[in-house]
């Protein structure tokens, strides 16, 4: 699992200064948002079966979203959580992508710039 690696690598680098390659960040932002997806459905429809028959959005729509599973108690409580670690592995990814984009180019182009813009747009 990529989440695992990058805690590890993580860790590493905080200690002895090794590289880190912006790509596994990716990987466990994947990870997590599966993981949470997963962990979040299965504790809606344990706790909360019913939902998925009759809910706003479903009235709305006609259909079910994502956002079904997320929006009860606890899938809300698990999520949570598993979110701010996929914020955390995206905003690290940006910051190692355009340090490594930095570090290839010798000076500021227009690639730097495209870079930064996207990662952080």
């Amino acid at each position: 699992m990529q989440v695992c690696g990058v805690v590890r690598e993580w860790m590493k680098a905080q200690s002895n200064g090794t590289r880190q390659d912006p790509e596994m960040f990716v990987g466990a932002c994947t990870e997590l948002f599966g993981l949470a997806m997963l962990a979040s459905w299965t504790l809606t429809s344990l706790f909360k079966a019913d939902i998925f028959a009759q809910n706003p959005l479903k009235d709305r729509l006609g259909y079910n979203t994502l956002c079904v599973g997320w929006d009860v108690l606890p899938a809300k409580l698990v999520a949570a959580p598993m979110y701010v670690g996929i914020i955390w592995c995206q905003c690290r990814y940006m910051q190692l992508d355009y340090w490594r984009d930095s570090l290839t180019e010798p000076s500021v182009t227009w690639r730097t710039t495209l870079i930064m813009g996207v990662n952080f747009a």
